[in-house]
């Protein structure tokens, strides 16, 4: 959905008709496929172990739910990344580099249990799609400097 997503914003940005219609639509579509997998994934763990990653992971039954919502919340500001970067807006960056610091930091002090890295990495998460979301629908574009519409 991102390399459809692209081209068509990067389309609109040139034509200065910057619509939330595209991003809104994919978040949606994304936002969906990604909710299937992850109730999958809390529902029928093991059957999802079985399939994707095999017995020999069946110990990873307990985290693998949430380590699906954290897959959902990554796919989801990858596809704002992707918005943002096709709108020519590129501050954006600095606020993953500062979730990859934090994230580096929180995982190199607590990293006892695979359950503490996955919870520590779904609220990053979480809060970094949040914080992305804000600035896909606060932020300027370069040239006009208007907000999206």
């Amino acid at each position: 959905i991102s390399y459809v997503l692209f081209p068509k914003s990067v389309a609109s940005y040139t034509k200065n008709n910057v619509s939330v219609k595209l991003i809104n639509k994919a978040l949606l579509i994304v936002g969906i496929l990604a909710l299937i997998v992850v109730l999958f994934y809390f529902f029928l763990p093991k059957l999802a172990i079985i399939i994707f990653y095999g017995k020999d992971y069946l110990e990873l039954i307990n985290v693998l739910g949430l380590y699906g919502l954290v897959m959902m919340m990554l796919s989801l500001a990858y596809l704002l990344m992707f918005y943002n970067l096709a709108l020519n807006r590129k501050k954006f960056i600095y606020l993953l580099l500062f979730f990859l610091i934090i994230e580096t930091i929180l995982i190199y002090i607590y990293h006892t249990s695979i359950m503490q890295i996955v919870l520590i990495l779904l609220v990053l998460m979480f809060i970094m799609f949040i914080s992305l979301l804000w600035y896909t629908y606060n932020a300027k574009t370069v040239d006009n400097n208007s907000s999206i519409q």
